[in-house]
C-alpha cells in the first residue's frame, strides 16, 4: 500500500506471516506506558514485528515513532484486500529473517515495459496438398458398329455362314465384307489342306488368300462338322491353335475374331448343343490364351430349349434361314457381344496383293 506522510511517501507490505495481528473490537493497546483511547480501538490490525504501527476499526492508521504521532489517510479497504490477496502469495516484508526475493532488472532506456506477457506467435499450420480427383474414364460407345467398319473384313466358315453371306450382300448389313466360306468346311480341313478356299477361280489355303484380300480382320465360324469327328472338342482345339498360328505367320497384324458355334435344332449322341456349348466355352478360353477377340452370337439364335430357335431354322438340322442370318449379322455389329470393345482396336491398312 502507497501511504502519504505530511508530503512523504511511505511503503509498507504485511502478510499474516509476518505477525499481522487482528485485535478484538474494545481491546486496549499500551504504546510507550500510555493507552491508546478506547474508541480508537475497533477492530485493530497490529504487526508484531513492529508493535508501533496499528489500524484503527475507524479507517484510520495510527503510526507512531520516536514519541510522535501522524494520522495517515484512511487505506483500510484497500491494506485489507492486499492482506486477503497476499496471504495466499507470500512476500519478503515487515521484518521477515528470510532473503528478499532479488527485483526484477529495470528494462533498457527507451524500451517500452510490458505488464502482459505476450502469447508465443505459433506458424500457421501447413495446408494440406490436395489429391487430385481421378480422371473418369470415358464411357465405352456401345453404339452398333456401323456397315463400313466391316468393309476389310473376311469372314472364313461352312455351309451355315454361306447363308449370313448372302443375306449381307443383298442387305449391305455388314458393308463390303468378304465372304469365302465353303460347303463342310471345317477347322481340320483348314488346318489339313484337304478342302481349300476358292477365291478369284483359285483355291487357297486360309492363311494364303488373306494377303491378296488386304483385309485387316478375320471372322471364323467353324466347329458343327468338328465335334462329331474322333477326338472331339479336345481334338478340335488342337486344330484351333494351329490354325491360329498358321494366319499369324502370314499375316502377323490381322485382327482375328472367333465367333461362336451356333446351336443345332436336331441332335445327335455325338453332336448335341451340349457338347456344342462346352466347345464355345473352349473357344473362349483359348481366344484368352491366343489373344483373339471371341464374338458370342450363339445365345440369340436359341429357344427356351437350348436349341436352334425353329423360325431360324431351315431344315430342322444346323442351317438357318434368313431371319436367323439377319440376328446374327445384328448381333456382330452389337459391341457388348465382343470380348474386347471393337472400337477400342487399331485396325492396320493393308493393301491388295496381286
Amino acid at each position: 500500500a502507497e501511504i502519504s506522510v505530511t508530503g512523504a511517501t511511505a511503503i509498507f507490505f504485511f502478510t499474516a506471516a509476518q505477525g499481522l495481528e487482528i485485535l478484538p473490537k474494545g481491546s486496549i493497546i499500551m504504546e510507550a506506558g500510555r493507552e491508546i483511547p478506547r474508541q480508537r480501538t475497533c477492530g485493530r490490525i497490529r504487526c508484531r514485528h513492529r508493535p508501533n504501527l496499528f489500524f484503527s476499526g475507524e479507517g484510520m492508521l495510527l503510526y507512531r515513532h520516536r514519541f510522535r504521532s501522524v494520522r495517515l489517510r484512511s487505506v483500510l479497504p484497500a491494506l485489507l484486500l492486499f492482506a486477503v490477496l497476499l496471504s495466499a502469495f507470500p512476500l519478503s516484508g515487515c521484518g521477515a529473517t528470510s532473503a528478499a526475493a532479488p527485483a526484477p532488472s529495470a528494462p533498457p532506456a527507451g524500451q517500452a515495459t510490458s505488464l502482459i506477457q505476450a502469447e508465443p506467435v505459433s506458424s500457421p499450420a501447413p495446408t494440406p496438398e490436395r489429391t487430385p480427383e481421378p480422371t473418369p474414364e470415358p464411357t465405352p460407345d456401345l453404339s452398333p458398329l456401323p456397315e463400313s467398319w466391316f468393309d476389310d473384313a473376311v469372314f472364313f466358315g461352312d455351309s451355315i455362314s454361306v447363308t449370313l453371306g448372302k443375306y449381307a450382300d443383298r442387305t449391305g448389313i455388314l458393308g463390303d465384307a468378304l465372304f469365302l466360306c465353303e460347303f463342310s468346311y471345317s477347322v481340320h480341313n483348314a488346318v489339313s489342306g484337304r478342302l481349300k478356299i476358292w477365291y478369284q477361280n483359285k483355291q487357297y489355303a486360309p492363311q494364303d488368300v488373306l494377303p491378296l484380300t488386304g483385309a485387316g480382320k478375320v471372322f471364323t465360324m467353324l466347329g458343327v462338322n468338328d465335334v462329331a469327328l474322333p477326338g472331339g472338342v479336345d481334338r478340335t482345339m488342337e486344330y484351333w491353335r494351329q490354325y491360329i498360328a498358321n494366319i499369324r505367320e502370314k499375316n502377323p497384324d490381322i485382327l482375328i475374331f472367333i465367333e461362336s458355334c451356333l446351336p443345332v435344332m436336331y441332335e445327335f449322341s455325338d453332336r448335341n448343343n451340349d457338347i456344342i456349348d462346352d466347345y464355345n466355352e473352349r473357344l473362349r478360353e483359348l481366344c484368352e490364351e491366343t489373344g483373339c477377340i471371341y464374338v458370342d452370337v450363339a445365345h440369340y439364335l436359341k429357344d427356351k430349349d437350348n436349341k436352334l430357335a425353329l423360325e431360324y431354322c431351315s431344315d430342322y438340322g444346323e442351317h438357318i434361314t434368313y431371319e436367323g442370318a439377319r440376328v446374327w449379322a445384328e448381333q456382330l455389329r452389337n459391341p457388348e457381344n465382343y470380348a474386347v470393345n471393337p472400337r477400342t482396336l487399331e485396325v492396320p491398312s493393308h493393301d491388295t496383293q496381286d
